[in-house]
């Protein structure tokens, strides 16, 4: 039960721990909120757009640190992200467009060279991004004591301080949400599974494919091969299946995609949130393609609903939403959604996907 919970307990226990500390700044600064109400909500809204700060940058200065240790450490850069603006390497250079993941606020993704079991490096580029944050919050400790600063940069240096050290919590403790594992996590499960180790090799090796705009089909097979005796309750083996379901869809085997998925939603796998949520949709599709009668449960569940609303520009959830807006024949829809889907594309940093989407919409269309 408390393993199940841990996550939400723990981020409500940081956040509780930044409302406290708010709460002695406010108390040991009563001149600030002094005088007129006007001058109450003014320094109320600076407070609050300094916390907006200090969270964005260190969610950069995290992904910095996965950069930092990446590069020194062997790696090659493939994509750098922050909310939603992705810096990726493309064969005509360096390219800024839009993508976004649920669960996280920034994705550092780098690759490296070649597997190697006994030298491969994996614990600086999965922790360098606690690792900064932690010296960050160790700066302005000590700008803090040296300099004891007043007024609203004596906020900025607190919120620096206690917001670094509930990033190294929430991402340095091991545990894994409803959507993603965090980089505690991951290199806990690295250090206890070689395999799940050379999964991971893996797995950077496909998105720098992908961020080359090579199709999944296309990559060397061999990526998505597992041992026989591969741990399947691990996330990142059954990514590598779950990979494999994405190519029978882009193959348009649909038979052979949906015994992929039925496997994956078995006790036998145990899949992160994402994948989940994108297989019950890829599996949607699937029926309606099939004109099977389609079970509308799924995408009235609360769960499923955040996931679709939360990553609302995927193409692949597009697509499925598409699919539905025709089974249910709900014309404006699929014209709205045909619209974002256009709108997306300008900006999406992949366009192989996109062609597959396309194709599966247009499969759709001439289906109907």
């Amino acid at each position: 039960m408390i393993k199940k919970y841990f996550p939400t307990i723990l981020m409500i226990f940081c956040g509780a721990l930044v409302g406290f500390v708010i709460g002695i700044f406010i108390n040991d600064n009563a001149y600030l909120f002094a005088g007129t109400l006007e001058n109450k909500f003014l320094n109320i809204f600076f407070m609050y757009i300094i916390l907006i700060i200090v969270i964005y940058i260190h969610i950069i200065v995290h992904e910095l640190g996965h950069l930092i240790f990446g590069l020194l450490t062997g790696y090659e850069f493939v994509s750098f992200r922050i909310g939603n603006i992705i810096l990726i390497k493309k064969d005509n250079g360096l390219k800024f467009k839009k993508y976004s993941l649920m669960g996280t606020g920034g994705q550092c993704l780098m690759t490296y060279p070649e597997y190697d079991e006994d030298h491969f490096p994996f614990v600086l580029y999965n922790l360098g991004g606690i690792i900064i944050n932690f010296l960050l919050a160790l700066i302005f400790i000590l700008i803090y004591i040296l300099n004891k600063p007043q007024g609203l940069f004596s906020f900025f240096c607190l919120m620096m301080i206690i917001v670094g050290i509930a990033n190294v919590l929430l991402n340095g403790i091991p545990f894994k949400n409803d959507y993603v594992s965090n980089d505690g996590y991951n290199t806990m499960v690295f250090m206890k599974d070689k395999k799940a180790l050379k999964t991971f090799y893996s797995i950077l090796k496909i998105a720098e494919y992908q961020s080359k705009d090579i199709a999944l089909s296309k990559m060397p097979q061999e990526l998505f091969e597992l041992a026989e005796d591969a741990d399947t309750h691990n996330s990142f083996n059954a990514h590598i299946v779950f990979c494999k379901e994405n190519i029978c869809m882009e193959k348009n085997e649909f038979d052979k995609a949906k015994e992929y998925i039925d496997l994956l939603l078995s006790d036998k796998y145990t899949l992160q949130g994402i994948h989940r949520y994108m297989l019950l949709l890829d599996l949607l599709y699937i029926d309606i393609l099939n004109n099977k009668e389609v079970d509308l449960s799924v995408v009235e569940d609360k769960k499923m609903k955040n996931f679709m609303k939360a990553m609302a520009n995927s193409p692949s959830v597009i697509r499925s939403q598409y699919a539905l807006a025709s089974y249910q024949k709900d014309d404006k829809k699929q014209e709205a959604l045909l619209k974002r889907f256009d709108k997306i594309s300008k900006d999406y940093p992949y366009e192989v996907d996109l062609n597959n989407e396309r194709k599966l919409m247009e499969l759709i269309k001439n289906h109907a």
